[in-house]
Formats: C-alpha cells, sequence, structure tokens
C-alpha cells in the first residue's frame, strides 16, 4: 500500500538512501523493489529480549527522516527508538508523542 510513497520518495530525492523496515511476513511483497535501497527485516517472532535488542541495533543508526505509515502501538513504539531528525505519521486519538509532524490520515 505504500509502494507509491516509497517510489514518490526516490523520485523527489533520487540521492538519498532509502531504508525501509518490514516485518518477516511482508518481506516477499517489497525484496524486489527497486526504490528501496536497504530492507530491514523485523522478525515476528522474537522473544522479549530479542524484540528489545533488535530496537536497540536500529538505535544505532541515524536517519534524516522517519516515515510511519501504520500508527500502531509496535510501529509507534519502534518509532521512537530510531533516532531521526524528522518523523511524520497520520494522527492519531492514541500515538501523536514523539513525531514532529502529523498529518490527517487520508478520508
Amino acid at each position: 500500500m505504500c509502494t507509491p510513497a516509497i517510489r514518490g520518495l526516490s523520485n523527489k530525492f533520487p540521492d538519498a538512501e532509502i531504508s525501509f523496515l518490514v516485518s518477516d511476513y511482508a518481506y516477499d511483497a517489497l525484496r524486489y523493489n527497486p526504490h528501496i535501497d536497504n530492507l530491514i527485516i523485523y522478525p515476528r517472532n522474537l522473544s522479549r529480549l530479542g524484540y528489545l535488542k533488535f530496537l536497540l541495533s536500529l538505535r544505532h543508526n541515524k536517519y534524516d527522516l522517519l516515515i510511519d505509515f501504520q500508527n500502531n502501538p509496535r510501529s509507534h513504539i519502534m518509532s521512537l527508538i530510531i533516532r531521526s531528525l524528522r518523523k511524520i505519521s497520520f494522527k492519531s486519538k492514541r500515538r501523536n508523542f514523539g513525531y514532529t509532524d502529523l498529518i490527517s490520515p487520508p478520508l
């Protein structure tokens, strides 16, 4: 569902390196996307300790821009942990904290 946004970002910023965090079940849908430079796989079957280690490994990178396309509890936690100059997501009734830019969801 976010493939047009990835393509749009790649076209608008052709020199940008685009990383995309995806759960293991959606990997096949994005693995050949020519607009993604780095596909980060989130394994869903991690223990709590494994999940924490995974989040901390994401924190080592610093991104210019993070876009949370889902704004669900898990993606929100990840967006709080990942270091980025700018963080964008949809407005939510519960999860607006930590984003620099909030947009209204499509109707």
